[in-house]
């Protein structure tokens, strides 16, 4: 992922918190009910993610993205804001000070 400008996935837990780590912004397409879908909606309201209404809409989606680095950057930036590199020491810590 570090090599990466956008991945194109299903929203799975540990595939969002990596996007997320590296500031890779995600373009989503076809997340199951439940948690990916739940996952699809946070990153979307955060603006880290585009969801992909159908595979053809992706050409354009990609297109427009690179023709306006700024939007890409803006994902890229909202997707960091979400991050928790971290997170696994601040459980510990946490679990360490109970």
């Amino acid at each position: 992922m570090s090599a990466a400008d956008i991945i194109i996935t299903k929203p799975g837990g540990i595939t969002c918190a990596e996007a997320s780590s590296k500031g890779l912004p995600m373009l989503i397409i076809s997340p199951i009910p439940g948690q990916e879908a739940n996952n699809t909606s946070y990153l979307i309201t955060q603006g880290s993610a585009i969801k992909l209404n159908s595979p053809f809409d992706l050409i354009n989606i990609i297109s427009d993205l690179y023709n306006h680095r700024e939007k890409l950057k803006e994902l890229s930036d909202a997707a960091l804001k979400i991050s928790k590199p971290n997170a696994a020491h601040d459980i510990a810590r946490l679990l360490l000070d109970l």
